[in-house]
C-alpha cells in the first residue's frame, strides 16, 4: 500500500517538477524568514531539568532567602603584593559599584572599612604577636616618617645606618629594595607607590594573595547571551581603571555568571564552527565518494532545504533552542543528507536499466519504504527523551524527531523533481572495494561472526568501568579564564564549590545542627554566623594594647617644622648616595650587599634627574607610608567584636531578615569522585533533609539525567523493535539488526573508559542515537539482502556504497563537533564518531555475515 502511494507521489512530482520545486522554494523562503527573525536560545540552564523536585525546591528557597549567593560574578584580584591587591581591589570595587544601572549588588568582603580596621583581630594570636615584634624592630623607621613626612627623616635614618652610626636592622635589605624599586619605577615613568604594608605584615611564603569582589547584575533572558552586558561592563571597568599598582596584579572573572556565559557563548560559537566544518567536509566526501555533480547537487540541495525547514519547525514546535538542542542544527547536516544519498545512488544504479521516469519510480518504490522506516526509527530514537524529566534533551528530541520526518519527505520530493529536470547522471561503476567486500563476506562468514563475538566479549568487559560524571562543570571549557580561575581558587582553598548549605530557623537551631554534623566522619567543618566573629579576642586585645603602648611615642611624635625645599631634597639624596658608596660590603649578608649595590646605581640616576622626578619619587614613598601608619593606628586601637558589629553586607549573607541562619558544611575528603560525593551528601541529608549546594544539586541533576538515559534507551529499543518486527516481518531479522547496535553501544562505553571521557549531561544522548540512527543502515542492508539470492549481490550493489557514504557524511558532521570548545558538544562529537565508525564496520561486515548464516528463510544461502 505504501509502495503504491510512493509510486503515485513520485509520478506526480516528475510530471510537474518545476511547480513542485517552486512550491518547495516558496515554503523554504517562509521557513527561512521564521528561522532568522524568531531565532533565540533559552540560556537559562536551570530550565533544562524538571523544576518540581525536592532538591530543586530547596535550592530555590535558598535563592529566595539569601539571593546574595545566586548569579554572582567573582572579580578576582590576585598578586604577590598585599598592598597592591588590597588597593586595586578597593578602587575597582568602588568603580564597579558606581554603575548602578547594570549592577545591583557589589561586595568585596576584604575591602569593607570594618574588616580593614579590624584586620589584626582576625589573625591568630601567634601571628599577631610576631607582627608586633616586627613593628618594634621597625619603630625607628616609623617614627622617622611621622616626624619628617618627607625624604629628610627616612634618608637620614638610612644614611646613619649605612654609615655605622646605627645598628643595622634585620629588615634593612628589604627596605632598601623597596626604595630601589620605587626609584626605578619612577625613572621609568610609572611611579609605583611603595607597598609598605607588605613590609609591615610579613608572610611566611610567597603564595599568591586573593581579593574577591562579588558582583550581581541584571540579566536579560530575552537575549541569547543574557549576561553579556554584565560581563562587558565589568571588563570595561577593569580596562578603564587607572591605578598605579594595577600592573602588579591580575584581574580575572569567574563564578556562576561568567561560567554560564562562557558555556552558552561556547555552545553558539561551537555550533557555528562545527556547521561550517561539516558543510565543507560534506562537499569533499560527496565529491570523492559520488563523483557525479548532479548527484552532489541533488543531495546537497535537499540537505540545505531540510535544514531551513527544520530550523523553522524548531521555532514553531518548541519556541526556542537550548544549549543542548542547538547542536541538532549541525547534526542535521550529516543526518538530513543520508536519505537523499540512498535515493540518488539507487537512481544512478537504476538508470542503467530503465528510462528516466521508470528509474525514478523504481527508485522511490524500492528505497522509499526503507528510508521512510529509517526516518521513523531515527525519530523514535530522538523522541525517546520526550517523556523523560530531562527537558533539555526532551526539546532536542522534539526538534530532531520532526527534522528526521522532514528529511524523508523532502528526499522523496526534491530528489525525483530535481532529476526529472536534469540530464541523467553517469551510470555507477563498480568500485574495486565492493568486490573485495564480496569475497570477504562470502568466504569468511563464520570467521567474521566468531571474531564479532570475541570483540563483543572484550568490549563488554571493559565497559563495566564506564561511569557518569555528575558535575555540571564538566560541560564548561576547561581552558577558559572562568574555569582555570575557578579551579585555582578551589585548589588554593580560597573558595570551595563542594560545600553544602542549610538554612536553620534560628541561631540555637544552627548550633545544634552544627554539633550533630561535626560527629560525621565525612564532615570537616561547619560554619555558622558566630564562627565569623574572631576567637581568642581577650588575648588579641592584650597584645594590641602592648603594641599601642609601644607605638604611642611614634604616633604622637612632634612633626619637624624645619624648612624643606628642593635643595634639601637633593642634599638628602646625595647624603644617602655617599653613604651607599662608602658602605663596607665586607662581613655583611649577601642579600644586604646586593640591595645596597642596587640602591647605589639607582640613586646615581635619581640624583641627576629633574626635580619633578624626585618629587614623584618622594610622593611614591612618603604618601603610602603615611596612609599605612594611619591604618596601623586604627588597627591597633581595635576593640572587642560581637556578631552585631560585623558589616551589614556580611551579616545579610549569614542571617536573613526573618532571623534564619546560614550554615556551610565542608567535606573531609575530595568529593569529586561520585561515590565520595554521594556519601557526603547522604550523610549530611541524614541530619538535615533540606540541605543544598553543588553536591546535592549535581547529584539531583545526575539522577534525573541517568533516569532519563535509562528511560530513553528502553523506549527507543522497545519502539524500534516493534517497528522492525512489523515492517521486516521477521523477529530473527529484527534481532540481527540489533546485534551491531548493541555491540556499538558496548564499544562506546568501552571508549569512555579507554579515553577517559565519562558520560555527562550532554553526551548521554549518544546511546539512544546509536539505536535511532544505527538502525537505518541495518534496515537498508536487510532489505537489499532479501532482494537477492546471493550475499555477493548485496556486497556488490549500491547499498554498501550508500551505507558507506551516508555514514561518512554523518561522521563528518559529528567529527566537526569534536572541534568544539564546549565540552558537552565536544564529547558528543568524539563518542558519536567512535560509535558510527564501529557501526559502519559492523553493518557492512558483521551484519551481512549474520544474515547469511541465520536468516535463510527469505534468501538462498550459497
Amino acid at each position: 500500500m505504501y509502495r503504491r502511494f510512493l509510486m503515485i507521489w513520485t509520478g506526480f512530482v516528475i510530471s510537474c517538477p518545476k511547480r513542485v520545486l517552486g512550491a518547495v522554494a516558496v515554503i523554504t523562503a517562509a521557513a527561512l524568514y521564521i528561522a532568522i527573525t524568531h531565532f533565540s536560545i533559552n540560556s537559562d540552564t536551570g530550565k533544562l531539568i524538571r523544576q518540581d523536585t525536592h532538591w530543586k525546591q530547596v535550592y530555590d528557597r535558598l535563592s529566595d532567602v539569601f539571593p546574595q549567593y545566586i548569579n554572582n560574578t567573582f572579580v578576582v584580584v590576585s598578586g604577590q603584593s598585599l598592598s597592591a591587591v588590597s588597593n586595586v581591589s578597593k578602587a575597582l570595587e568602588a568603580q564597579i559599584a558606581g554603575n548602578t544601572k547594570t549592577f545591583q549588588l557589589v561586595y568585596g568582603p576584604a575591602n569593607d572599612p570594618f574588616m580593614d580596621t579590624h584586620a589584626l583581630m582576625f589573625l591568630d594570636p601567634d601571628d599577631l604577636d610576631s607582627l608586633v615584634s616586627d613593628l618594634a624592630e621597625a619603630q625607628p623607621f616609623l617614627t622617622s616618617i611621622v616626624r619628617d613626612p618627607n625624604l629628610r627623616g627616612l634618608f637620614t635614618l638610612l644614611s646613619d645606618a649605612l654609615n655605622g652610626d646605627e645598628d643595622l636592622p634585620v629588615s634593612l635589605a628589604r627596605i632598601v629594595n623597596l626604595l630601589t624599586d620605587a626609584i626605578d619605577s619612577t625613572l621609568a615613568g610609572r611611579s609605583l607607590p611603595v607597598a609598605w604594608r607588605d613590609e609591615m605584615v610579613k608572610r611566611e611564603s610567597d603564595d599568591t594573595l586573593y581579593s574577591i569582589i562579588f558582583v550581581q547584575g541584571r540579566q536579560n533572558f530575552g537575549e541569547s547571551l543574557p549576561s553579556k552586558t554584565i560581563i562587558r561592563e565589568i571588563r570595561s571597568t577593569i580596562d578603564s581603571l587607572e591605578h598605579p599598582q594595577k600592573p602588579l596584579v591580575n584581574i580575572r572573572l569567574t563564578g556562576q555568571i561568567p561560567l554560564d556565559h562562557g558555556e552558552i557563548e561556547s555552545a553558539m560559537q561551537s555550533a557555528q564552527m562545527a556547521g561550517s566544518i561539516a558543510a565543507v567536509l560534506l562537499v569533499l566526501i560527496l565529491v570523492f565518494g559520488v563523483g557525479s555533480l548532479r548527484v552532489i547537487i541533488a543531495t546537497y540541495l535537499t540537505m540545505v532545504i531540510g535544514l531551513i525547514w527544520t530550523s523553522a519547525y524548531a521555532i514553531l514546535a518548541v519556541g526556542q533552542y537550548n544549549t543542548i538542542s542547538i547542536v541538532f542544527l549541525v547534526m542535521f547536516i550529516g543526518l538530513g543528507i543520508d536519505f537523499a544519498i540512498h535515493l540518488s545512488l539507487r537512481y544512478q544504479e537504476a538508470i542503467s536499466h530503465h528510462d528516466k521516469k521508470d528509474a525514478l519510480i523504481y527508485t522511490s518504490t524500492r528505497v522509499g519504504p526503507a528510508i521512510s522506516l529509517c526516518g521513523i526509527t531515527s525519530a523514535l530514537g530522538f523522541l525517546a527523551f520526550v517523556p523523560t524529566e530531562y527537558l533539555g534533551l526532551a526539546e532536542l528530541g522534539i526538534i530532531s524527531g520532526g527534522g528526521m520526518i522532514i528529511a524523508v519527505a523532502l528526499s522523496l520530493t526534491v530528489v525525483p523533481a530535481f532529476f526529472a529536470l536534469v540530464k541523467d547522471p553517469a551510470p555507477v561503476s563498480r568500485a574495486p572495494y565492493l568486490l573485495l567486500l564480496s569475497n570477504l563476506l562470502y568466504g569468511y562468514r563464520r570467521i567474521i561472526v566468531a571474531v564479532t563475538l570475541m570483540v563483543a566479549a572484550l568490549v563488554t568487559y571493559i565497559a563495566r568501568d564506564a561511569y557518569f560524571d555528575y558535575s555540571t562543570l564538566s560541560l564548561k571549557n576547561p581552558n577558559s579564564e572562568a574555569m582555570t580561575t575557578f579551579r585555582e581558587l578551589q585548589r588554593e582553598d580560597v573558595i570551595t564549590d563542594y560545600a553544602i548549605s542549610y538554612i536553620a530557623p534560628d541561631m540555637s537551631g544552627a548550633e545544634e545542627v552544627k554539633r550533630r554534623l561535626l560527629q560525621l566522619n565525612s564532615v570537616s567543618e561547619v560554619k555558622i554566623p558566630l564562627d565569623y566573629v574572631p576567637s581568642e579576642q581577650d588575648e588579641k586585645i592584650y597584645i594590641l594594647e602592648d603594641a599601642d603602648f609601644m607605638l604611642a611615642s611614634t604616633f604622637f611624635s612632634e612633626v619637624n617644622k624645619a624648612p624643606y625645599s628642593n635643595l634639601d631634597r637633593d642634599k638628602f639624596i646625595q647624603d644617602l648616595l655617599r653613604a651607599s658608596e662608602a658602605f663596607s660590603l665586607e662581613n655583611v649578608e649577601p642579600e644586604l650587599k646586593q640591595a645596597v649595590q642596587r640602591l647605589n646605581l639607582s640613586l646615581t640616576r635619581l640624583a641627576t634627574s629633574d626635580s619633578q622626578v624626585k618629587q614623584a619619587f618622594e610622593r611614591s614613598v612618603i604618601m603610602p607610608a603615611l596612609e599605612e601608619l594611619e591604618w596601623l593606628e586604627r588597627a591597633i586601637a581595635a576593640q572587642q567584636i560581637r556578631l552585631d558589629d560585623l558589616p551589614v553586607k556580611l551579616r545579610d549573607r549569614l542571617i536573613s531578615e526573618q532571623g534564619e541562619v546560614m550554615l556551610t558544611v565542608t567535606p573531609s575528603e575530595n568529593i569529586v569522585p561520585v561515590k565520595a560525593m554521594r556519601r557526603f551528601a547522604t550523610d549530611v541529608q541524614s541530619i538535615i533533609k533540606d540541605a543544598t549546594g553543588r553536591p546535592v544539586v549535581d547529584l539531583g541533576i545526575g539522577e534525573i539525567v541517568i533516569t532519563a538515559f535509562r528511560q530513553a534507551i528502553a523506549i527507543a529499543i522497545g519502539c524500534i523493535m516493534i517497528v522492525l518486527v512489523l515492517t521486516l516481518r521477521s523477529f530473527i531479522d529484527a534481532i540481527l539488526v540489533f546485534i551491531p547496535l548493541a555491540m556499538t553501544t558496548m564499544i562506546t562505553f568501552a571508549a569512555t573508559v579507554i579515553i577517559d571521557m565519562p558520560l555527562n549531561m550532554a553526551n548521554v544522548v549518544v546511546v539512544p542515537l546509536i539505536f535511532g540512527l544505527g538502525v537505518d543502515n541495518g534496515i537498508h542492508v536487510v532489505e537489499r539482502f532479501h532482494e537477492s539470492t546471493d550475499i555477493r549481490d548485496l556486497a556488490e550493489s549500491s547499498t554498501p556504497r550508500a551505507v558507506f557514504l551516508s555514514t561518512l557524511t554523518t561522521l563528518g558532521t559529528f567529527g566537526a563537533l569534536s572541534f568544539s570548545t564546549h565540552q558537552g558538544i565536544y564529547s558528543i562529537g568524539v563518542l558519536l564518531t567512535c560509535a558510527l565508525s564501529s557501526l559502519m564496520l559492523l553493518t557492512l561486515i558483521s551484519l551481512p555475515a549474520l544474515l547469511s548464516l541465520f536468516s535463510p528463510a527469505r534468501s538462498a544461502r550459497k
